[in-house]
Formats: C-alpha cells, structure tokens, sequence
C-alpha cells in the first residue's frame, strides 16, 4: 500500500512522456508533410458529441460540468480521428483552466462552413499572448500558474485545421474564460460526388485484389 503512490505517479509521468512523443511525431510528420489523412464525410455533431463522452470523466473528477450544444448540421470532408483530436486538445485545455463552472461545446453551420466551439469559464488568456498560444511550445501564462502543459497540443490543431482547409482562432478575457473555435468549409456537391466515386473505386481495387479460394 504505501507504494501505491509513488506507482501513480510514475504511470501519470509515462502516460505524459507518450503523450508528448505522440505530439512531437505528428509536428515532424506535418512539417515533413507526412501526416497521414484518411477524409471521408464526417458529421462534426458526431464527432463532438462522441469526445464529449470520452472526457466526461475527467470533468466529473475536476468536478466541471461538459455538454454538448448540436445543431444538425451538414456533413463535412474530414479525417475524423484527427478532428477528435483537435477537440480532445481544446476539451483537455479547458479542464486544465477552469477551476469552476462549466464548458459547452457548440456546432453551428452556414452555407460555406461548419464551425465547432469550445467555450470554458476559466481563468482567461491575456489579449497579447491569444496569438502566441498556437505556436509550438507555446504555453501563455500557463506555465507561471503551473497549469501548462507540453505546449503543442494548440500548434498541432492549428495545423490539422489548416489542412482541412479551415482556420481556429481563440477570444478571451481574463477571470471570465475562453473559447477556441475553428472551422470546415462543407464540400460541395460536385466534391462530395468526386470523393465517393474515388471510395468505390477503391473498394473495387481492394475486391479485384481478394485471392481466389480453390
């Protein structure tokens, strides 16, 4: 028993030694422009609702409250594993900067784009550093507060955003809280009919590929 301490300790510390090669493998392979892309139509509601459940333990320890707002809306070209991780990103930061209240996840869409938010009621960025926060190892003021983490989980939603061919942006202010939103533009018909004749196409390849059983 009194070692069980110390072994908590030592799996939080690997589990954030991972984390951190995971990150810097994926800022190597965006820079090297390696990062493996699988798009197909993604509902981004889906998406939100699906990471909402993932982290809603660590919310109830942190005792925060997380909800969901979806709007229905229109489905988008997306990998949909690197888009939980942006929202995994944005959701982790806003635990790690709220001390009370509560966070809200949002979709909403016009004609050209669907954008998710993630709103907190935490402690707030200052104005000046709202820009450096998504450059790589950049941590804001979370660093002074022992809040902050490797710096690079924004840096590399930054990048999976912007190869989506969309943008994130963050408003803040102080004491009052946070959010992070970024963007997809919805496909048009001619793309969305380009991308499921490719995928049939596929499906034919991998069928002609099958070896034939005797």
């Amino acid at each position: 028993p009194e070692l069980v301490s110390d072994i908590g300790e030592m799996y939080r510390a690997g589990r954030y030694l991972q984390a951190l090669v995971d990150d810097i493998l994926d800022l190597s392979r965006i820079d090297a422009g390696r990062l493996p892309m699988h798009k197909e139509l993604v509902s981004l509601d889906e998406v939100a609702l699906e990471v909402v459940d993932t982290v809603a333990p660590l919310f109830r320890q942190r005792r925060l409250g997380c909800e969901a707002e979806l709007s229905g809306t229109a489905p988008v070209l997306a990998d949909r594993t690197r888009i939980r991780q942006v929202l995994i990103n944005l959701l982790n930061n806003a635990a790690r900067f709220t001390d009370k209240g509560s966070v809200v996840v949002r979709t909403e869409a016009d004609d050209e784009r669907v954008t998710v938010s993630v709103r907190d009621t935490g402690v707030g960025i200052p104005d000046d550093q709202l820009e450096s926060i998504f450059e790589k190892f950049g941590q804001g003021d979370g660093a002074l507060h022992g809040r902050g983490g490797a710096g690079l989980g924004l840096a590399i939603s930054r990048q999976i955003v912007e190869l989506h061919g969309g943008q994130i942006k963050a408003s803040s202010r102080e004491g009052e809280g946070s959010t992070f939103s970024f963007w997809i533009p919805i496909p048009d018909s001619r793309t969305q009919a380009e991308h499921l004749r490719h995928l049939r196409d596929l499906r034919e390849r991998d069928a002609s590929m099958q070896p034939l059983l005797v």
